[in-house]
């Protein structure tokens, strides 16, 4: 049998040998440089090495885009090999908020998307349709588990305490119209404390918000610096501090007490019982059993009207329009641009803001800037215990992550004051939607 003739001769063939064993020797260092994370930049004519993305969000089975690609993989994703650059992030679930973000992805890095709940897309309800009081004021505790309700009706104003858990509430004092009151809830706890004054006489009731029935009444003589309480830090009781005339008070749940004599000052500031601190001119210092301990700083030339919180590492002062932090081991300061405040318990920091700028102050001294914006900002919550906040401003209410620098619309409307309930993940607003004016509460 004849063999067919062969057309290709012996050098032809060998120099089709010689260039498939080129195409290996190239083709195969990058194919395994291509496996273990290596690719060409062709536009610098260089090799990189890639990156990851690492995405583990709330609620699990939300739908992941990337640059506009669906990944059709479940959470939490781990999404190697990936060149360096920027990618549009796009997280969607039917039913909530749709959550974006540029993220960078560099080479031998990984980039993190955690700690990120989808904000429920819902709409608010009325809570007391058939209301025939209005109310004029809400107050929040700091956990959000309570509010103080001041409605007006009949020429009264009603306080009374709402239970967000069980909504039962309890009427906790009645007042004429004249009457002058104001609300402090503690910082760290459920308890709080309502004041009214008269001529001569501020009239204090402080009571636990777990146990209304169990609360206490005071009758303080007035003089320039009766207006100030301090809430105590670890009590087992709730219990605050405050003065008449020169003695310092404790006055709580379990009676009153007299803990230390003091000049007719209201800066002043009680650590543990035992420690007095006073601010006098350019000095804070401190009286204790251990003796007295003076920090001078020659440059704080301000007013000061409070003295927020202490501990070892800063001391938090507040003037008419700013937030002053004292380092304790170099006696210097920083002012912060801000006039309101509120603790975050689960954070332990102390968040800061003025309609323009919010600041975070921690346990450890450091102070970060989270925020500049034009939105006026006049109140801020947490929204949960990994840092996301609940922003008031002049056109609604939003959400702020400052770990990713990302804010969500959640309502637009008018909003006089709010509250989060982060165990029901609910906010509660006075506001207005359409020509209704009521508390609101609306799921997240």
């Amino acid at each position: 049998m004849p063999y067919p003739k062969i057309i290709i001769n012996k050098t032809v063939r060998r120099i089709f040998f010689y260039f498939l064993v080129a195409v290996f020797f190239i083709s195969a260092p990058i194919l395994i440089m291509y496996s273990i994370g290596y690719r060409i930049d062709w536009g610098n004519l260089s090799i990189i090495e890639t990156g990851i993305i690492s995405i583990d969000i709330q609620p699990k089975d939300a739908t992941i885009y990337i640059s506009g690609i669906k990944i059709n993989k479940k959470l939490p994703l781990h999404l190697t090999n990936r060149m360096p650059g920027a990618y549009a992030l796009r997280i969607e679930k039917i039913g909530y908020k749709t959550w974006e973000k540029n993220i960078d992805v560099k080479s031998k890095q990984t980039t993190y998307i955690k700690d990120i709940n989808l904000l429920r897309n819902l709409l608010p309800v009325p809570i007391f349709e058939k209301n025939d009081k209005k109310i004029t004021s809400i107050y929040p505790s700091t956990n959000g588990n309570f509010l103080i309700l001041v409605s007006e009706k009949n020429n009264s104003k009603i306080i009374e305490l709402f239970d967000l858990q069980t909504k039962n509430i309890y009427q906790i004092s009645r007042l004429t119209e004249n009457i002058n009151y104001s609300v402090e809830w503690s910082p760290f706890n459920d308890s709080v404390l309502i004041s009214t004054d008269d001529n001569e006489t501020k009239t204090v009731i402080i009571l636990s918000a777990k146990n209304p029935d169990n609360s206490k009444m005071y009758a303080l003589k007035k003089d320039n610096y009766a207006n100030h309480f301090q809430w105590q830090k670890e009590a087992a009781s709730p219990a605050v501090f405050t003065r008449e005339g020169e003695n310092l008070l404790k006055i709580g749940l379990n009676g009153y007490e007299p803990i230390h004599q003091i000049k007719m000052t209201d800066k002043w500031y009680v650590e543990d019982l035992e420690e007095l601190w006073i601010i006098e001119e350019n000095e804070i210092f401190s009286t204790s059993e251990d003796g007295k301990y003076t920090i001078t700083i020659p440059d704080l030339n301000v007013d000061i009207k409070k003295i927020i919180d202490i501990n070892e590492q800063r001391i938090i002062l507040k003037s008419d329009q700013n937030i002053i932090v004292v380092f304790q081991d170099t006696n210097k300061f920083k002012t912060i641009s801000a006039d309101s405040m509120i603790y975050n318990q689960a954070t332990k920091e102390w968040l800061a803001w003025s309609p323009w700028e919010l600041w975070s102050i921690y346990e450890n001294s450091n102070i970060a800037l989270l925020n500049r914006t034009s939105d006026n900002m006049t109140s801020i919550f947490p929204l949960d215990n990994i840092g996301v906040l609940l922003v008031v401003n002049k056109d609604g209410i939003s959400s702020f992550n400052p770990g990713y620098y990302v804010s969500q619309t959640i309502f637009k409307g008018e909003v006089k004051t709010a509250a989060v309930n982060q165990k029901t993940k609910t906010i509660y607003f006075l506001g207005k939607i359409g020509e209704k004016e009521n508390l609101f509460e609306l799921e997240y």
